[in-house]
């Protein structure tokens, strides 16, 4: 376990090109109402909807559709999902607002841009950090002088154990020596 974070099945979308005309090629947890609906019109704002379901997963817990795959198409083209307020009432208001907003069924109600979103979600981060006094993601430096303490630590402990359980070993080898002999 080398507790780095990996991303991965980025849910690439589309229709077409290497695949039957009208197949739709996507992941469907994550695929955008316009995907679902093979109607060809993808633009960022598709993208922002995937990335706004894997963002109410992350926030959620869980994901806000699921099912069979006709379900999910269907869900991603009809449903409403539950507000993310309303599935996590931890999560800043302001914030779980803008996750439900990068998924509006229309793409002209969704963030239009990436810089948006970064930008939108840059100031929500700011205003928290403030808000708390400290930040929201912290990542600690690794330790190395402790972890060597802890690895020469371990290493005595072992030793000690290797010791004892040898001296054991001896004890007991004379023993039955001497009721052998």
């Amino acid at each position: 376990y080398d507790r780095k974070l990996k991303l991965a099945d980025l849910g690439l979308a589309g229709v077409g090109s290497n695949s039957s005309p009208g197949e739709i090629v996507a992941t469907p947890l994550y695929m955008s109402p316009e995907v679902a609906m093979g109607t060809g019109s993808y633009d960022v704002t598709g993208d922002i909807y995937s990335f706004g379901v894997m963002f109410y997963e992350l926030s959620a817990g869980v994901p806000p559709f699921t099912g069979s795959i006709e379900e999910l198409q269907r869900a991603h083209i009809e449903k409403l999902p539950p507000s993310l307020l309303s599935v996590n009432p931890d999560l800043d208001p302001e914030l779980a607002r803008y996750i439900d907003s990068m998924l509006a069924k229309n793409p002209g109600e969704r963030p239009q841009s990436w810089a948006d979103v970064r930008e939108h979600l840059a100031a929500i981060r700011q205003r928290l950090n403030v808000s708390s006094g400290q930040n929201l993601v912290h990542i600690e430096e690794p330790d190395h002088d402790a972890d060597l303490k802890d690895e020469k630590s371990r290493r005595e402990t072992a030793s000690w154990y290797i010791v004892i359980v040898f001296t054991i070993v001896i004890i007991i080898g004379l023993i039955v020596l001497l009721i052998v002999m």
